[in-house]
């Protein structure tokens, strides 16, 4: 999306600018990514980028050629896995409306 979902700054801690952007597969949301602008002590900026994934399928981030990051598919579907996408509804919510 080319909007950011959210925008913000930390000048105290050195955040300059900040956002959160959605990369999302029609209205899907695939990939988070975290990009911000530092500002150290001495003055000299740089960016900072974090991902996030958002789905169980795989995903791959790259910039502009180069591997930058990158997930595999989720196997498992146990509920006490770190991600869970539940595939299948269980039959207790399937009975109620």
């Amino acid at each position: 999306m080319r909007q950011p979902v959210v925008r913000y700054s930390e000048p105290n801690r050195g955040i300059e600018d900040g956002a959160i952007f959605v990369f999302a597969h029609s209205t899907n949301p695939e990939m988070l990514i975290m990009l911000e602008s530092h500002v150290s002590a001495g003055g000299k900026r740089h960016w900072m980028v974090s991902p996030a994934r958002f789905t169980g399928r795989a995903g791959e981030m790259r910039y502009p050629d180069e591997h930058v990051w990158s997930h595999e598919k989720f196997r498992r579907r146990e509920p006490t896995d770190p991600f869970f996408q539940m595939y299948v509804l269980p039959e207790s919510l399937e009975n109620e409306e």
